[in-house]
């Protein structure tokens, strides 16, 4: 399979610390990253006809918005032009019809490991009926790297808006002697409702 926008050598050039250079297992890593950030950033909308009279976000036409606003590596923030074409497939609009159901603990659960391998779990998750924040930890069991990374949402949300900010962040041990890395994503996703759909 072909390499979309970035190798080896951009990896060296963007984790170099002295003389440390970048890794040889990176590819499978960011892959999985841009999956799990997708599946956690990229909203899915509730599939039941109707609205849910106990959800903040009412049911109908939804337009998405999602960037990725920073990647950092062992601290090191990685400027915008130079984050991987993969991670940056994850920025874009798209419109659902639907209800986002983010005070549904489970749901969003369920929804985020529909689309990352690995499992993701909620130990915190608090509704208001404007702010949810939730934190977690994921396992990455299908990487061929350790990557166990800390989630941490928090989504402002009306009848007609919302605003969700995710991070993930954790060590990434790598095989042989690349040793562990530091790596924090943020993304930010805001949705308005645009009607009835």
């Amino acid at each position: 399979m072909a390499e979309r926008g970035f190798g080896i050598d951009w990896w060296k050039k963007a984790l170099r610390s002295g003389k440390q250079a970048g890794f040889r297992s990176w590819r499978d890593f960011l892959q999985h990253l841009k999956m799990g950030l997708l599946g956690m950033a990229t909203m899915a909308l509730g599939a039941c006809a109707g609205d849910n009279p106990d959800n903040v976000p009412l049911y109908g036409e939804w337009e998405m918005t999602t960037r990725v606003t920073s990647v950092t590596i062992d601290g090191r923030p990685i400027p915008a032009g130079r984050i991987p074409q993969q991670v940056r497939d994850l920025e874009g609009a798209e419109t659902i019809c639907g209800e986002p159901m983010f005070s549904d603990q489970d749901w969003q659960e369920d929804d985020i490991n529909a689309r990352i391998p690995g499992s993701c779990a909620f130990d915190q998750y608090d509704v208001t009926p404007t702010f949810v924040a939730g934190r977690g930890r994921c396992s990455a069991s299908a990487m061929q790297v350790q990557f166990d990374p800390v989630i941490g949402i928090g989504v402002s949300q009306s009848e007609a808006s919302y605003s969700m900010e995710l991070i993930l962040e954790g060590t990434a041990k790598l095989p042989g002697n690349y040793g562990n890395r530091y790596i924090k994503a943020v993304v930010v996703q805001d949705g308005k409702r645009l009607g009835d759909c």
